[in-house]
């Protein structure tokens, strides 16, 4: 079903449900990044970042990037 959205109506924001492996100078995984992802309703313009963890601190300040 098709949505209609009016111009700067509407984001959308999320973390994604993979992880991704980040590695270290020794091949080792230091961590998994969380992926945050913010879409544009009536454009679909795209906002994606890796994060260290989905905290509130790490959220708050990601999504200001994207506005």
């Amino acid at each position: 079903m098709r949505q209609r959205h009016v111009a700067g109506a509407k984001t959308f924001v999320d973390f994604a449900g993979d992880t991704l492996p980040i590695y270290g100078p020794d091949d080792e995984v230091e961590f998994y990044a969380q992926i945050f992802v913010a879409v544009l309703g009536a454009s679909n313009l795209t906002y994606v970042e890796a994060l260290a963890n989905q905290n509130l601190y790490h959220a708050y300040w990601c999504s200001h990037p994207c506005l």
